[in-house]
């Protein structure tokens, strides 16, 4: 079948119906004027006849046949009607186009047998006489002394083929401007039908482009209206619901966004469903890399993290498990459970990652600092117990052998009350670190660190080393000068205790710019080996560890001082070369609320 619009249709479907019409009509019309016209013609015809009878009965008694052919052809010139008279036996007396006597008789005529019978008589036939169809009308004429006559008039049909045809040429102009007419209005009905159902068209096109907020127009058909009025409904409503799902879609992908574990979802073909920002850094996955879709072995590479997701996938039920990433450098405790829709039909995997990273490293600092202080304090505790033992022994030594006995228990009583107060400061440090209610106010640095010089005076003079103190009068900042004042003692002790006699170590502090503050001690002591510098802030490290004892050391000193730096919000450095002493320095913030560039990792 032949597709088209449809305002071809209804215009073709309307054109064709108006030419059908129109061509009846036309016939119809045609019919009726051939039948008005023909019984105009008898009209005329018998209105003829009473012009022959006045001139027959004003001729003489009895009228002669030369008299009466006088009369029909005198008739017949003046009128152009056929005029002819018989007689009662049907004998051509008078005919106004053809001699009598070359006539038949025409007692045997419809017209006249009609005539003779009713009155008034009439038929429409060929005319053999004059060779052509003709019209007739006859009555009887009697006149005086009885005689019956018939008289007849006779009009041929050329007479109304012509009229017809001077009605055709105005006919045809009618009919012609009538279908003008009703194919203009063909057009215009169909425009007013179609243009509802292309602008419905339109505003579906629009919809599917994604314009939901545009509304079909109203026209002026009424069932159209309806479509239109439901379309608009199920596109509002269409409107709402994608509204709310994207306000839910970015309800989801903000929370997943904000979460700091990483969530993974995959199918059972192991391709990645959703996979939100924690996740995708987890595995190192650039922003701009479109991972949705994509195999998830092309991003992980954990065997264990694979295993996990193919025995959920396999239908085991929620699976706990640790996973290892970067060569250990990264640790994730993993969780995958299997993804369901609301209808309960299996989607996939669903696995929550979790960085333990740093909870796994406290673990592990908390076991080697209990290790390392259950070594560190087994020292001195042996050394007390043993002298004490033999102080105890019978007979007791002698006076001066016990004397140093005791010297010795008393120096590895201040060791450990140093380790005691290093282990509970930095303790207290860790604490505050975490719970952040430690007390910060605005102090002048030159202040706190005649304090700590004070702190220091006697392991200085024992030492024989002199603390040169450089720091502005004006210099201040926000921050804790309990611990502050703890960490320049520190540093200060450490820098006594590796100086030769008779050396200086210089204590200053300056801004390099507004936001920060510099402290930084310097000792001229043995320095320390590049290899060493990462790591002498750790707990119980020590580049030399019998000469560090030597020194009443606990290895914890460094430590502190980098927390503090930490609970400050800076960082701690170390500049030295190896025999040319050791700088060492805290970079700290000059306000709270403000971070150093590079916080200590």
């Amino acid at each position: 079948m032949k597709r088209g619009s449809l305002a071809s249709w209804v215009f073709g479907a309307f054109t064709l119906f108006t030419i059908l019409l129109l061509a009846g009509a036309l016939c119809t019309g045609r019919r009726l004027v051939r039948q008005v016209t023909t019984a105009q013609l008898r009209q005329t015809l018998q209105s003829a006849l009473p012009f022959l009878v006045n001139r027959l009965e004003g001729l003489p008694e009895p009228p002669a046949p030369e008299a009466i052919q006088d009369v029909c052809q005198s008739l017949h010139e003046a009128t152009g009607f056929r005029f002819t008279v018989l007689d009662a036996d049907g004998a051509v007396l008078g005919d106004g186009e053809q001699l009598p006597g070359r006539m038949e008789n025409h007692a045997q005529r419809p017209e006249v047998r009609a005539a003779l019978a009713l009155g008034y008589g009439q038929d429409r036939r060929f005319s053999a006489t004059v060779g052509r169809p003709m019209h007739y009308a006859a009555m009887p004429l009697r006149l005086a002394g009885d005689r019956l006559l018939i008289v007849r008039v006779a009009l041929g049909q050329e007479w109304l083929d012509a009229a017809l045809r001077d009605l055709r040429g105005p006919a045809w102009l009618l009919g012609l401007a009538l279908l003008a007419g009703a194919l203009l209005l063909s057009l215009l009905f169909a425009r007013l039908v179609v243009r509802p159902l292309q602008d419905l068209r339109r505003g579906i096109a629009t919809v599917t482009a994604g314009h939901l907020d545009r509304r079909v127009p109203y026209g002026p058909v009424t069932d159209i209206n309806q479509v239109a009025e439901s379309f608009n409904k199920m596109t509002a409503e269409l409107d709402d619901r994608l509204s709310a799902m994207a306000r839910q879609h970015e309800t989801e992908r903000a929370l997943l966004s904000c979460m700091r574990e990483g969530v993974l979802a995959v199918d059972h073909n192991q391709h990645i469903l959703r996979l939100n920002r924690a996740a995708a850094e987890l595995f190192e996955i650039p922003a701009a890399t479109p991972a949705t879709g994509e195999p998830v072995v092309e991003f992980v590479r954990d065997p264990e993290l694979i295993r996990l997701m193919e025995r959920v996938l396999a239908g085991a039920g929620p699976i706990e498990c640790w996973v290892k990433l970067a060569n250990g450098q990264r640790v994730l405790q993993a969780n995958g459970v299997p993804l369901h829709d609301p209808d309960g039909v299996s989607l996939g995997a669903l696995i929550v990652l979790s960085d333990v990273t740093a909870l796994h490293r406290i673990e592990t600092i908390q076991r080697d600092f209990v290790a390392n202080v259950s070594h560190e304090l087994k020292t001195p505790i042996t050394s007390i117990r043993g002298f004490a033992e033999t102080l105890l022994d019978q007979p007791p030594p002698p006076a001066d052998t016990q004397r140093h006995f005791l010297e010795i228990i008393l120096r590895q009583a201040d060791r450990l009350q140093s380790l005691i107060a290093d282990t509970l400061s930095l303790s207290a440090l860790e604490h505050g670190a975490r719970e952040r209610d430690l007390e910060f106010e605005r102090v002048g640095l030159k202040t706190l660190f005649e304090q700590a010089l004070i702190a220091c005076r006697t392991t200085a003079e024992t030492r024989q080393v002199t603390v040169d103190l450089q720091a502005p009068d004006d210099l201040d900042a926000e921050v804790n000068a309990f611990f502050l004042e703890q960490a320049v003692v520190n540093l200060l002790d450490n820098a006594i205790k590796f100086s030769p006699a008779g050396a200086t170590v210089t204590l200053s502090a300056d801004a390099p710019n507004s936001n920060e503050i510099r402290v930084q001690v310097q000792d001229h002591g043995p320095g320390i080996a590049f290899e060493h510098q990462s790591r002498i802030w750790e707990r119980f490290y020590r580049v030399d560890k019998g000469r560090d004892r030597q020194r009443g050391g606990t290895g914890l000193g460094l430590a502190i001082v980098k927390r503090v730096a930490v609970l400050h919000g800076g960082r701690a450095e170390v500049e030295s070369q190896p025999g040319a002493g050791a700088t060492l320095r805290l970079i700290l913030p000059r306000r709270r609320g403000r971070s150093v560039t590079a916080p200590v990792t």
